[in-house]
């Protein structure tokens, strides 16, 4: 197992043979748009802090979980509160039992997670401190471009 001390992930992935990467976090684990292939039956393992956001593990994936009977894709001990938005949760050879396991620490929300392994259902929760919500998105009613000779870009956030 490799204990580490500090970890950051951009754009990358925590890879190893399906059922063979072992790993857990103990110190600050930041991370985003990132994704964990192959964990061990115990599956990514945080029992210290999350980074500040937007590196508060956000928009990641979790896929190819073990085989093991009882086994997890997301082991999520640290005490605090969060939030962790779009995070997807894959198991398509349903070959594991939970995606997310969490016995002790504060309230979780997985807002707007999805994959076929996503939600309560797959869940290891005995304290019920994750919940599953579906924030909306917003939507633009309409706007108007009035024609001319020059260049007009548009974007905005929602």
């Amino acid at each position: 197992m490799q204990q580490l001390a500090r970890v950051r992930v951009s754009a990358g992935v925590l890879e190893g043979v399906p059922g063979d990467l072992d790993c857990t976090e103990a110190g600050t684990l930041s991370a985003r748009h990132f994704e964990v292939r192959g964990p061990g039956a115990g599956g990514l393992v945080v029992t210290g802090s999350l980074g500040a956001a937007p590196d508060d593990l956000r928009s990641g994936t979790f896929t190819s979980p073990s085989a093991t009977p009882g086994s997890v894709l997301l082991t999520l001990n640290a005490g605090a509160a969060a939030a962790l938005p779009g995070l997807v949760f894959e198991d398509l050879l349903l070959i594991s039992t939970y995606n997310v396991r969490r016995t002790s620490g504060l309230h979780v929300d997985r807002v707007n997670a999805t994959g076929s392994f996503s939600g309560s259902a797959f869940e290891e929760d005995p304290g019920g401190r994750i919940d599953w919500p579906t924030v909306t998105s917003s939507t633009v009613a309409g706007f108007q471009v009035k024609p001319g000779a020059e260049k007009v870009t548009l974007s905005w956030n929602s």
